[in-house]
């Protein structure tokens, strides 16, 4: 991921924000821009910069981010320490978001997190950057897995509707529902999850269950 990917986030560059989001929150956004910094000093190596957050129109908040081996990551202030307490963000984790959380906890949970940041030392920046590397080896291979089991899951789906002669057919964002004279089939593909549910509900009179049943047991 590189900072010229942070626009389909909606992060932009302070010369990027439209001119009416800058009007209507000014104030906020100069203040934003006068207490985010770039942190010079450890950090040189990398390239980075103060992005501006905004929501349909909204602004929300500025940070700082840095690029580093085609990973991103921030360095921000947590305001609520009594202490100019540090910690990482890392952004790699915008990409695995269709991805359900049980499943991203149970591959990156042998990942060993380093101890967060008091002081920006270069030896604790490299702890964090060491990390968020192992951290995209591990979440690359699994969005790879879970790409993969969506697709495979896509198919079948298209599958069994073509197979389906007369059968009407009624599609939605995750769902479709398959009706024919004695069924009506719902399949719900769960892309987080990566599975497929199937309910079947039969229609038909009992004479047809019997008829069924009896061309089965044939």
């Amino acid at each position: 991921m590189k900072l010229t990917e942070l626009k389909q986030y909606n992060y932009f560059l302070y010369s990027e924000i439209p001119e009416e989001v800058r009007e209507r929150f000014s104030e906020r956004i100069e203040r934003d821009r006068q207490q985010i910094k770039l942190e010079k000093t450890v950090l040189s190596s990398c390239p980075g910069n103060v992005y501006y957050r905004l929501e349909d129109g909204y602004y929300d908040h500025a940070v700082a981010i840095y690029e580093h081996d085609d990973f991103l990551f921030t360095v921000r202030t947590d305001w609520k320490s009594k202490k100019d307490f540090l910690y990482f963000h890392n952004l790699e984790t915008l990409k695995y978001q269709n991805i359900e959380f049980r499943i991203r906890d149970e591959a990156t949970k042998n990942i060993k997190t380093p101890n967060k940041i008091g002081v920006c030392t270069e030896k604790k920046i490299r702890s964090w950057l060491n990390y968020l590397a192992e951290y995209k080896t591990v979440m690359g291979a699994l969005l790879d897995s879970h790409t993969g089991k969506n697709g495979e899951i896509k198919k079948q789906i298209d599958h069994f509707v073509s197979s389906i002669a007369g059968a009407k057919i009624y599609r939605s964002e995750t769902t479709v529902d398959v009706i024919t004279k004695l069924f009506e089939i719902r399949l719900t593909h769960n892309v987080k999850s990566s599975y497929l549910s199937k309910e079947i509900r039969f229609t038909g009179d009992l004479t047809e269950v019997a008829k069924i049943h009896n061309l089965m047991d044939s």
